[in-house]
């Protein structure tokens, strides 16, 4: 079973310091224009190998794509400072020793969307199973940005806009859900393997009604739940069984989609795109550029208007 590929969404705004509002991102500071700043801090990251000592990372930027309000592009990243035999899975020999200098990279799609004379834009990032780039991003851009502009600040709020979540839950149909666990408890481990602790791996809990509707007040309470700005328990309590995340199967205008609530406290929200029809992967086994920029096109386009954002 592959690893499964998902888009995380942020809205991404730069506010004037002095007075604690919001910007417009075509001239912020009077004369630079966001995108653009943004298109040159990662053209000065192509093509080249790129670290970040302090974390031990190694990243290069590729396919950069700037085109009507979308800067778009490829991050590679991996971490290097260790030693390690690269097996084949076939034969079971090593067919390679990896030095500390070596990283094994990995490819993120990544693209933001500045409309001209908005205050507000959009991030997508692509996740290859729990793993994403939000953070490396962030650092790629952030430090730059403060020492050019010291009096603004470049916000890009690490929480799904809410009206991305009504949009799934309110307009669409609830079909199942997943709670999960991302390890294998010790007593349950134990049971299954005698002598057995605490395991990596997942523990699901699924639940499939037949009754069509069995989920509409659960939707609704759902958005209500992650717009609460204190929170202690979790939304959905079972005796025994703490879950990590919460998965759904919501249909929406004729197509189911999965999405991820990582962590509802912290409310992040994945929307799963492995069963996109464009979806196309190259010969290295990860998913193309060009596949990854339609599909990431096509949901900014179809979210921008619900979160305010002005095209």
């Amino acid at each position: 079973m592959s690893l499964s590929n998902s888009f995380s969404i942020f809205i991404v705004r730069v506010i004037e310091k002095s007075s604690s509002k919001n910007s417009n991102l075509s001239e912020f500071d009077g004369i630079t224009d966001l995108k653009a700043f943004l298109y040159k801090v990662f053209s000065s990251k192509e093509n080249a190998v790129n670290k970040i000592d302090l974390e031990q990372r190694a990243f290069s930027v590729e396919k950069i794509t700037d085109k009507d309000g979308f800067l778009s592009g490829l991050i590679k990243t991996g971490l290097y400072g260790f030693e390690s035999g690269i097996v084949d899975t076939e034969t079971g020999l090593v067919k390679y020793k990896k030095k500390k200098t070596d990283a094994d990279i990995t490819p993120f799609y990544w693209a933001f969307y500045i409309p001209k004379n908005s205050s507000k834009g959009m991030l997508i990032t692509q996740n290859i199973g729990n793993h994403g780039i939000l953070d490396l991003v962030k650092d790629i851009i952030q430090r730059e940005f403060s020492e050019k502009f010291q009096n603004h600040s470049l916000c890009i709020n690490t929480q799904t806009p809410m009206e991305v979540v009504k949009h799934f839950c309110s307009d669409g149909q609830m079909m199942r859900i997943f709670l999960i666990k991302h390890t294998i408890p010790s007593d349950i481990a134990d049971r299954l393997s005698p002598g057995s602790s605490e395991q990596q791996g997942s523990l699901e809990l699924a639940i499939r009604p037949r009754a069509k509707n069995f989920f509409k007040n659960l939707s609704n309470r759902l958005v209500e739940y992650l717009a609460e700005t204190d929170i202690d328990n979790s939304f959905i309590e079972f005796p025994g069984f703490e879950y990590d995340e919460i998965k759904a199967d919501i249909k929406l205008n004729g197509r189911t989609r999965k999405v991820r609530f990582s962590n509802p406290k912290s409310f992040r929200f994945k929307i799963e795109i492995d069963d996109e029809e464009d979806l196309k992967k190259g010969v290295d086994g990860y998913l193309t550029f060009d596949s990854l920029n339609t599909i990431g096109k096509k949901y900014i386009k179809d979210l921008t208007e619900r979160v305010g954002i002005l095209s």
